[in-house]
C-alpha cells in the first residue's frame, strides 16, 4: 500500500492552467441544483484546475449564483429534443477537453429528454472516446433501470469507469442486474460507500478504506466524495500519465485507478470528521467543504 499523498502532485512555476486537472460534472436540474455543485465544488477546492457543470438549462442561473468560480453550461434539455444535435455536440466538445468527467449529481430520474441525452453521452465517453468516466447518483438509478445503458458498459473497452453507489443504489444494481459482482460484469471499477468504503477494480481483490468519518448523515456528503475522487482520477489519468512532473513511485493504470478512488474516499472522511467534530448534530455538507484544504494537507 502506497502512502496516498503520493498521488498530490506538485505545484510548480512552470505548469500552466489546466495541466492540473480539467474536470466536468453532468447533472443538475430544476430540482436538484446542490449535487451538482457539491461534486464540483469540493474537486475545485480539492485543488483541480478548471470545473464545469453541465446542467439543464432551469438549473443553470440558480448553481451560477453557488460559487463564480465554477463554469456553468446550460446545455441539457429536459422539456423537447429541439436542438439536442448542437447541445450534444457541445457536450461532446467540453468532454473531449476534459481529464475526467462525473455524470449524475441531481441529473433526476423521470424525464424520458434527459435520459435519452443521458444514454448518449455515456456512449460517448465509454465507446467512442474511452474518457475516465464516474457515475453517481441518479446515473446508477438510471443504470439499474436501463438495458441500454447496462449494454454500453458491457460492451465497452474503456478500462476507466468507476461507479460510486451507496448501500441503496448497489442493492438495486444487484437485485436488477441479478449478479453480485457486477464490477466484473460492467468491467467497471466499483467504489462501495458504507460505514467503510470498499473499492474494487473490475472485480478484483477489494481494498477498504476505514477511515473514521462523520456520524451525521446528510445529503450531499456523497457527491463531495464524487468530485474528490474525480480529483485525483483527473490527476491520475491527466498529469502523472502525462509526465509532465517526475513520480516517485510508478503505477500501472489497475493501481492509479484503485489509489486514486481510496484517496479520495480517505479525503472526504477526514473532512467529515473534522466538520463533525465542529459542527455535531448541526454539520451540513457545506461544512465538510471548509475542511477539505486540511484534510488534503492531513491525508
Amino acid at each position: 500500500m502506497i502512502k496516498l499523498n503520493k498521488l498530490l502532485p506538485p505545484l510548480l512555476p512552470s505548469f500552466h492552467k489546466g495541466q492540473l486537472g480539467r474536470l466536468a460534472v453532468i447533472g443538475g436540474c430544476e430540482d436538484y441544483t446542490g449535487a451538482p455543485y457539491f461534486a464540483a465544488h469540493a474537486a475545485m477546492l480539492s485543488g483541480v484546475d478548471l470545473v464545469h457543470i453541465v446542467c439543464d438549462s432551469d438549473a443553470a442561473n440558480v448553481i451560477k449564483t453557488y460559487s463564480p468560480d465554477l463554469m456553468v453550461h446550460p446545455y441539457m434539455l429536459s422539456k423537447n429534443l429541439d436542438g439536442i444535435d448542437d447541445k450534444l455536440k457541445k457536450i461532446q466538445s467540453l468532454i473531449d477537453r476534459m481529464d475526467v468527467v462525473i455524470v449524475g449529481p441531481g441529473y433526476g430520474r423521470d424525464n424520458e429528454i434527459m435520459l435519452k441525452m443521458l444514454i448518449e453521452i455515456i456512449r460517448y465517453c465509454s465507446i467512442t472516446k474511452e474518457k475516465p468516466l464516474i457515475l453517481d447518483a441518479d446515473a446508477l438509478y438510471h443504470l439499474a433501470m436501463n438495458n441500454e445503458i447496462q449494454k454500453l458498459l458491457i460492451n465497452s473497452n474503456n478500462k476507466n469507469i468507476i461507479i460510486t453507489p451507496n448501500v441503496m443504489e448497489l442493492r438495486r444494481l444487484r437485485e436488477n442486474l441479478q449478479d453480485d459482482s457486477i464490477g466484473k460484469l460492467l468491467g467497471v471499477t466499483v467504489v462501495e460507500k458504507g460505514t467503510n468504503d470498499i473499492i474494487s477494480y473490475h472485480g478484483n481483490e477489494p481494498v477498504k478504506c476505514s477511515q473514521p468519518g462523520s456520524l451525521k448523515r446528510v445529503g450531499g456528503q456523497g457527491d463531495s466524495m464524487t468530485g474528490m475522487i474525480g480529483a485525483f482520477i483527473a490527476w491520475s489519468m491527466g498529469a502523472y500519465k502525462s509526465n509532465i512532473y517526475k513520480h516517485e513511485i510508478e503505477l500501472n493504470d489497475e493501481e492509479l485507478i484503485t489509489y486514486s478512488c481510496l484517496a479520495g474516499c480517505s479525503t472526504t472522511r477526514l473532512a467529515s470528521h473534522l466538520a463533525y467534530k465542529k459542527y455535531g448534530r448541526s454539520m451540513l455538507t457545506s461544512n465538510l467543504h471548509e475542511f477539505i484544504p486540511q484534510a488534503f494537507n492531513d491525508l
